[in-house]
């Protein structure tokens, strides 16, 4: 972060802060928080991509072997999966499309 606009911090858990320099540039800080917007949702994006691969992940791994059964508990996990992924297309486009 440029001193000149502000201060970003975190502290040790990765909670950040942005502390604004009084005589900075309004245009600058908005341009600055922007960006810092557009880290936070691509963390998000992130995190939650990550989570709906593993959970697909140990859907098939805990329904490989166990027959008709299985097969139909893994289906209706999958639909969960499914409903994670399309909150997760939302999240992409507000990500990638907003042009932020």
């Amino acid at each position: 972060s440029d001193p000149k606009i502000g201060i970003i911090s975190h502290a040790r858990d990765f909670d950040f802060r942005f502390i604004v320099n009084d005589s900075a540039d309004r245009g600058k800080v908005n341009i600055l928080c922007g960006n810092l917007r557009r880290e936070t949702r691509l963390f998000l994006f992130t995190c939650t991509s990550i989570s709906v691969f593993l959970l697909i992940l140990t859907t098939v791994a805990k329904s490989f072997g166990t027959g008709y059964v299985g097969l139909v508990i893994a289906l209706v996990r999958f639909r969960r999966v499914w409903n994670q992924m399309e909150s997760l297309s939302d999240e992409y486009r507000l990500l990638f499309e907003a042009g932020e």
